[in-house]
């Protein structure tokens, strides 16, 4: 009847996943109100898979369908993007009047603002933060052991675009080096994610030992 929802005893869904392998199919949990849930395993490689649902049972279980009609008027698959690898990072860039240059084992002037950026690659889906950690030590070193601490970096934050796919130049925000001192060292490392959350590689870590370019 129109407004009615069926209770979990009169319905029952399936779940087909296809595009990885044989053909899946899940038999759903009814519940109240027509509600109801699936767990469907994904594949673990990179692909586009396809759910398609449907009412297997319309009506009581046992009881003669008769009168009970599945008037369901659109069944077209949900395609899924499997995203299972992280997105890779290449070298940070140093932006010079005259190109960029590796920013690791160079030299910048404390008098000039230090512009950087960095390629990341994916072959599935961009669309996470990327953020760039920089410590200065004429600046940043604030318990003066001219040790890069963790909690002495400070984070610059750039979004990739949402869902792009092969390698893009991310351009952060330009880092004030006023201050650093001749000869101070300048610490720099990315984290981030893509758009499944998967954290990038290749991005390095807090330390002059551990990071991407010193």
């Amino acid at each position: 009847s129109p407004g009615l929802r069926p209770s979990n005893q009169d319905f029952q869904v399936s779940v087909l996943l296809e595009g990885a392998g044989e053909p899946v199919q899940t038999q759903a949990t009814s519940g109240p109100d027509g509600v109801w849930n699936a767990t469907v395993t994904l594949p673990e490689v990179s692909g586009e898979v396809n759910l398609t649902t449907w009412i297997m049972r319309a009506g009581p279980l046992g009881v003669s369908l008769a009168g009970a009609t599945d008037v369901t008027k659109d069944r077209t698959p949900v395609t899924l993007v499997v995203d299972a690898n992280p997105p890779l990072l290449g070298p940070l860039t140093a932006n010079t009047p005259g190109g960029p240059r590796p920013a690791d084992n160079n030299i910048w002037p404390q008098n000039r603002l230090l512009p950087i950026s960095v390629e990341v690659s994916d072959a599935e889906a961009l669309g996470g933060a990327l953020f760039l950690h920089y410590w200065r030590q004429g600046i940043d070193d604030f318990d003066g052991d001219g040790i890069a601490d963790p909690e002495e970096y400070t984070a610059l934050r750039e979004v990739t675009p949402m869902k792009a796919t092969g390698t893009l130049l991310i351009d952060f925000r330009a880092i004030d080096l006023y201050g650093n001192g001749e000869g101070g060292r300048v610490s720099l490392f990315v984290t981030g994610t893509d758009l499944a959350g998967h954290e990038v590689v290749g991005g390095g870590g807090p330390g002059v030992d551990s990071d991407m370019a010193t």
